[in-house]
């Protein structure tokens, strides 16, 4: 769903660098990066079922809750990163968001302020 390059569009290098190498090899760790972004997917996966061509609000997601990953690991992740994710998602998966490039979002329900009885009743123009 994502790659290394698709961090490095977000992160610099240098950053992903220091995230990443946790035994001071001086270098991007590969296997914890991937480690990373198998954690974002999973978690993503506890809400969706990820298609084959994601939006890219999706992969955006995916990105945000890699860093929030590699971040994680040294104590530097911010729990609203991850809510805010968490919210995204939820909206997903109620289908008011699309995940897919072809899936449209389910039409927001509008009308009548409430009903009372057969009788719709509305608020326009209070």
């Amino acid at each position: 769903m994502i790659t290394k390059a698709d961090l490095q569009k977000e992160v610099s290098d240098n950053e992903l660098q220091q995230l990443s190498d946790l035994n001071a090899l001086g270098m991007i760790d590969e296997l914890i990066v991937e480690d990373a972004i198998n954690d974002a997917i999973a978690f993503i996966q506890s809400f969706i079922i990820i298609p084959s061509d994601p939006t890219p609000y999706l992969r955006s997601i995916a990105v945000e809750l890699t860093l929030y990953e590699l971040r994680k690991k040294h104590a530097l992740h911010d729990e609203d990163v991850r809510k805010g994710c968490e919210e995204k998602l939820i909206r997903m998966a109620r289908g008011t968001v699309p995940t897919t490039m072809t899936e449209q979002a389910a039409p927001r329900k509008t009308g009548n302020a409430f009903r009372h009885g057969r009788t719709a009743m509305s608020f326009k123009g209070f």
